[in-house]
């Protein structure tokens, strides 16, 4: 019987294909260069064919490298995910751009959980991510930050916004915050990395004061202060997976 399997592999080799081919624009122009960054290209266009071919619950961790991606998904499922995140300090840690049949994504349960590169590096550069990620096909996205906030960071939050994923950003690393810090990373977070009430004035004061209002109480439920450590906020984070995917 394994010679059904063919055509499926030819079909998969030849989505991947089309999508690499950049050496010719048409017939008459001049052959141009491939990416340099093919493989990482094609372990994304990869795991956009297995996304669509999972029956789970589909989750994608994204963040600069650092941030504590990997340990956030073995704390969320115990150790117990098959394959394991592969937690490390090094910087590509977690890495697409060199085999293009590594590990991608993560079963635990009925979840697929997907540890993205973190992007922003020589080999993961975040332009990639924004032009060739299926963010669309997660039923939740988390975009982790540890630090300051990143020109990438903002530019990865508005591709999330056009593409219509339902995402919340994770500040990691948060067990020594004040309350008084927490205002003021929130504050932050609300206005470079969440939606905003559009610019355009209008003539009714009122209804734009309660439109920010409702605006700012929804961005804090959108915001989530971890500790991977301590583990705070971790049930927070499996409520938001929970209550994402039931109302999909």
């Amino acid at each position: 019987m394994w010679w059904l399997l063919i055509p499926a592999a030819v079909l998969i080799g030849k989505k991947i294909y089309d999508a690499l081919d950049e050496g010719v624009v048409n017939s008459e122009a001049a052959p141009q260069p491939r990416s340099p960054h093919v493989t990482l290209i094609q372990n994304i266009l990869r795991l956009k064919i297995l996304l669509s071919a999972s029956n789970g619950k589909k989750v994608a961790i994204l963040g600069q490298p650092g941030a504590g991606k990997s340990t956030l998904i073995h704390n969320l499922t115990q150790g117990k995910s098959y394959p394991k995140p592969n937690i490390g300090v090094q910087t590509d840690a977690t890495d697409w751009s060199e085999w293009p049949y590594c590990d991608i994504m993560m079963r635990y349960e009925n979840y697929d959980f997907v540890d993205v590169p973190g992007y922003d590096t020589l080999n993961h550069p975040a332009s990639v991510f924004i032009d060739f990620f299926p963010f669309s096909e997660f039923d939740v996205i988390f975009l982790v930050i540890s630090g300051k906030i990143r020109g990438s960071d903002e530019n990865i939050a508005k591709c999330l916004q056009k593409s219509g994923a339902h995402f919340f950003i994770i500040r990691n690393f948060s067990e020594s915050l004040g309350n008084d810090e927490i205002k003021l990373i929130t504050k932050d977070i609300s206005e470079r990395l969440l939606p905003q009430l559009s610019q355009t004035p209008s003539p009714m004061l009122l209804q734009n004061r309660i439109q920010k209002m409702l605006h700012q109480r929804e961005n804090k439920h959108r915001i989530i202060f971890l500790s991977n450590r301590t583990r705070e906020g971790l049930e927070k984070v499996w409520g938001t997976i929970n209550l994402r995917t039931i109302n999909a």
